[in-house]
């Protein structure tokens, strides 16, 4: 929310000079530009990413290095076969061909269902029988 308020501020103050050689690049460019989309977009996104990497955490936690390395080798192999298949160039495509702001509030609702996964986990995590 800072920074695209300062980004805001800059652009008056570039307006107000005269410099015309110089812009932020973000997503919100390729949708509605404007201030309160740029919030949304990088407010969804970070959310997506702190709760992948929340779950990758739990993973670690839950099953020591062998199992959370593991979960993440078979992302990183599933990532290179997509690329080598053309599977993810063909879901980028398919993405820039639709892209509009519903997008992000998918993104969202993914971080969403990952973090109310992640909640079932932690419960199981934390839970200790004793004798």
């Amino acid at each position: 929310m800072v920074s695209s308020t300062v980004q805001e501020i800059v652009l008056s103050v570039n307006k107000i000079i005269g410099i015309d050689s110089f812009i932020f690049l973000h997503f919100a460019m390729l949708v509605d530009d404007n201030w309160i989309n740029r919030v949304i977009i990088d407010t969804f996104v970070m959310f997506f990413l702190l709760t992948f990497m929340f779950v990758m955490g739990l993973l670690f936690y839950k099953f020591g290095f062998a199992g959370g390395g593991i979960v993440a080798g078979i992302l990183a192999v599933a990532f290179l076969i997509g690329v080598a298949k053309g599977w993810i160039y063909n879901f980028i495509i398919d993405i820039v061909k639709q892209f509009d702001i519903l997008f992000f509030y998918q993104v969202f609702g993914i971080g969403l269902l990952l973090y109310l996964f992640s909640f079932v986990f932690i419960r199981k995590i934390t839970i200790e029988r004793r004798h």
